[in-house]
């Protein structure tokens, strides 16, 4: 899912690939990258949550990603949020250069 929004460009968690303004949206972040995978996967998350009530669906690391979570978390605890969030972005980013890696080995026909 990273290494598909590598090359998007995402604004606040929305893909702008078909609106008119594609030139707003960032690509290739990492931030913007983590607000879309937040954004789509907590509802599945918080769904899950219903039916197991062993899970949490706020225990996750893209948590800190999700619009609510990190304004009141920058009001709270600004140093905390930049930590978390550049510790986000570094996971993010190792997720697409591995990504690149795997799919460089295919294509050289390496096999994991």
């Amino acid at each position: 899912m990273v290494y598909e929004l590598k090359h998007t460009p995402l604004l606040d968690g929305d893909d702008l690939t078909d609106m008119e303004n594609v030139g707003d949206g960032k690509v290739g972040d990492a931030w913007e990258i983590a607000k879309w995978i937040a954004k789509r996967e907590f509802p599945k998350r918080r769904n899950k949550s219903s039916t197991d009530p062993s899970y949490d669906p706020e225990d996750w690391v893209f948590n800190i990603a999700r619009r609510s979570i990190a304004k009141k978390l920058r009001k709270e605890d600004p140093e905390e949020f930049h930590k978390q969030k550049r510790n986000l972005q570094s996971r993010v980013g190792r997720y697409m250069r591995t990504a690149e890696q795997h799919l460089d080995s295919v294509c050289k026909g390496q096999f994991p």
